[in-house]
């Protein structure tokens, strides 16, 4: 036995917050319905066939396109799956059609939910191109810090080896045990002195770095610079004042 169902939406009522929301539901048979209206042709047709043990399949028969039905070509059909009652049968039918029409014809239905849907989507991309953005961000920061980092371990290391050269120096000196002869003298002041030159290179570089980083301004550190003896004094000049200074007193 064959006959044609058309099902009724019901509403649904559910609560949100205070306010008392009401669901329209549609059907897919509705959808459908409208879906093949909007697009100029006519309703699709229902053939709900009784099985055996009271279940219920339906064939859905629609013109795809204007040009099909205009040249009264065959009506496209398709099954739905066995289900328990023949409005779920018909819901699946018109299913298969809307599925059918938007892989086939190109005709996605359209509603309230698809724009909705339509507008969360943009906004996931833009939220997702602006996640990049600072993801690109944070990974230069790191590397900044990666490099200020580094900057600052070999700045406090040339401090180390200029501190522990002065320092072996002095306890030398006043070591009454120990002798040093000037030339000695002079040649650990040298290395104390191109430490001291390294150190003020150092420096300069590590401000420089900073600068650029925006992290350091020389105009709110007075520079210090340390260069050595004079220019005019040579290393004969400083012999010969060490060996003044050494020189035993009549």
């Amino acid at each position: 036995m064959e006959a044609v169902f058309i099902p009724s939406a019901s509403p649904l009522s559910v609560s949100c917050g205070s306010i008392l929301m009401e669901l329209v539901e549609l059907s897919s048979t509705s959808l459908a319905e409208a879906m093949f209206m909007k697009l100029g042709l006519p309703k699709p047709v229902y053939f709900v066939h009784h099985l055996p043990q009271d279940r219920f399949r339906t064939e859905i028969q629609f013109h795809r396109t204007k040009a099909r039905y205009h040249a009264s070509a065959h009506r496209t059909k398709l099954s739905s799956r066995i289900c328990r009652n023949g409005v779920a049968s018909m819901n699946h039918a018109a299913e298969k059609a809307i599925e059918y029409m938007q892989n086939k014809e190109g005709k996605v239905l359209v509603d309230y939910n698809y724009y909705q849907l339509e507008q969360m989507k943009m906004a996931h991309t833009r939220v997702s191109a602006r996640l990049l953005e600072q993801s690109d961000e944070i990974n230069q920061h790191s590397k900044t810090i990666k490099q200020i980092t580094k900057e600052a371990c070999n700045y406090v290391e040339q401090v180390r080896n200029a501190s522990n050269k002065i320092q072996d120096l002095a306890a030398v000196f006043f070591d009454p045990a120990t002798s040093m002869c000037v030339s000695n003298m002079k040649q650990a002041i040298m290395e104390i002195h191109s430490s001291i030159v390294a150190l003020q290179s150092s420096t300069t570089t590590t401000s420089k770095f900073l600068g650029e980083k925006g992290m350091y301004s020389d105009d709110e550190v007075p520079e210090q610079s340390y260069n050595g003896h004079s220019d005019e004094d040579s290393a004969d000049d400083i012999h010969h004042h060490m060996d003044d200074d050494c020189a035993p007193s009549p």
